[in-house]
């Protein structure tokens, strides 16, 4: 019998046009996945030169270089080591069908996932089609509190960084991923009428 997880997810890519076939086009180059605000999973994947296409405006946004791009741990590595890292850390990982992962993360099934599924596919044999797409649930939460989608967001995002303990950074796979489940407690915690929309500096 399958036992669900959910865990955070997030990709840095090498960029970032949604055409058909966006998850060929280019590259996944660091993957992030998290258990809890603090066990998380985080690597580079590395390309040799000229097998990757990469534009200037994802560089800045993941300040990632071609060196760093060229010198990081190939797929099939990464693969591997995130394997033996979910097996390691969840009973259910080690019996046939029994592990299912939900992977929680902005836009992560229609994004994230494709790059997951071309570039780790063993890892992505455990993830489950079915996913949590935080930005569905703002717009749940924009129709429950009448906010607006940029403050609840904004909110979700301020309470990641009051909760996860090591240092803030936007855009580090790692980072993003712990700061996905982060978003979703806060999301779960608003829906609930258990916590106000925005997040002070003083709360």
């Amino acid at each position: 019998m399958s036992k669900h997880r959910f865990i955070g997810l997030d990709g840095e890519m090498t960029g970032g046009t949604k055409t058909l076939d966006f998850y060929k086009e280019y590259q996944l180059c660091q993957i992030g996945i998290a258990l809890s605000y603090d066990d998380i999973f985080s690597s580079d994947i590395g390309f040799d030169e000229g097998s990757y296409k990469v534009t200037e405006q994802a560089l800045e946004v993941n300040k990632f270089t071609h060196e760093r791009i060229q010198s990081g741990p190939r797929q099939g590595e990464v693969d591997s080591e995130l394997v033996t890292w979910i097996r390691e850390r969840i009973l259910e990982a080690n019996k046939p069908f029994g592990l299912k992962l939900i992977a929680v993360g902005w836009n992560v099934s229609s994004w994230d996932m494709p790059f997951v599924r071309q570039y780790l596919p063993r890892f992505a044999e455990w993830v489950w089609y079915r996913a949590v797409d935080l930005n569905s649930v703002v717009f749940t939460a924009q129709k429950v509190t009448g906010q607006s989608y940029d403050a609840i967001k904004g909110g979700a995002k301020r309470y990641a960084e009051k909760v996860i303990k090591h240092s803030v950074e936007w855009h580090s796979a790692g980072y993003d991923a712990a700061a996905s489940l982060a978003a979703w407690d806060y999301l779960i915690k608003l829906l609930k009428g258990k916590i106000v929309w925005e997040v002070k500096d003083d709360q």
